[in-house]
């Protein structure tokens, strides 16, 4: 995943998921797309009420949301059952830590093709998998 991302790209991903382009959905996203750490809202939030006027934290709740429902993002649900959230839609995985209950992405194309190929021979009955996200669930050494 890219490091950094401008306001124009911001905006051409929001154009084309077709939301409304606002200053706050703009902050809101640049956030979330440079925190690697999978913040919870509360974090966002944290991280701008100093910088937009009046940003409430239920706004930055509302405004996930409809990016997850965009595919803009993708929900994450840690060990302590806290919701995380990363913008990273390219294909990955996750590893979490029991002990910090931190998110971090695995790169790795071949776990998801042996599921794939695992798939391929044992379809599960009555299921139609559309995507394969794997978390590995441990403690970090």
């Amino acid at each position: 995943m890219k490091k950094s991302i401008s306001i124009n790209e911001i905006k051409a991903k929001l154009y084309a998921a077709e939301l409304r382009i606002t200053q706050q959905r703009i902050l809101i996203y640049k956030e979330l797309f440079l925190n690697k750490k999978h913040p919870k809202a509360e974090d966002i939030y944290t991280n701008l009420k100093q910088r937009i006027t009046g940003l409430s934290l239920a706004t930055v709740y509302k405004t996930l949301d409809v990016f997850v429902k965009s595919g803009l993002a993708q929900k994450i649900k840690a060990m302590d059952d806290s919701v995380h959230y990363d913008a990273d839609m390219s294909t990955h995985n996750h590893l979490i830590c029991t002990k910090s209950n931190s998110i971090m992405d695995i790169y790795d194309k071949e776990i998801n093709h042996c599921i794939e190929s695992y798939l391929e021979t044992h379809p599960i009955p009555n299921f139609n998998v559309r995507n394969i996200q794997v978390q590995f669930i441990g403690e970090k050494i």
